[in-house]
């Protein structure tokens, strides 16, 4: 009897103990889910942060591009206003030249004709 009873014991030892293993099974299962759904969670994220960085940087190289065509576009308009500028001063310069060249004239006129008025 006794060798049934340490038997029984025993068998009631191991149950508890299969139990608590299942137990404890059951808890890292539900652990590991919640872990694979974190993970599943900060791999959707990455992706999204990655197709978005992507996105990004093709936008950076688009307006780096748009930048570098106005930058040259700026450089040719700053080229023609010096040229035009330069353009226009020298006509003002020739207009000038002209009016002076005018005024003297007038000028060698009017003392003209004050000196013929003079002598008549």
């Amino acid at each position: 009897m006794k060798d049934l009873k340490d038997v029984t014991e025993k068998l009631h030892s191991v149950n508890k103990a299969r139990h608590d293993t299942e137990i404890r099974l059951s808890d890292s299962k539900e652990e590991n889910k919640g872990i694979n759904d974190i993970l599943k969670l900060n791999n959707e994220i990455m992706l999204r942060k990655d197709a978005d960085f992507g996105e990004l940087e093709k936008q950076y190289h688009d307006l780096r591009k748009n930048y570098e065509h106005l930058d040259i576009k700026k450089q040719g308009i700053e080229r023609d206003f010096r040229l035009n500028q330069k353009q226009l001063n020298e006509k003002i310069s020739n207009l000038n030249n002209i009016i002076e060249g005018e005024q003297e004239t007038r000028k060698d006129w009017v003392d003209r004709y004050e000196r013929e008025a003079k002598d008549h």
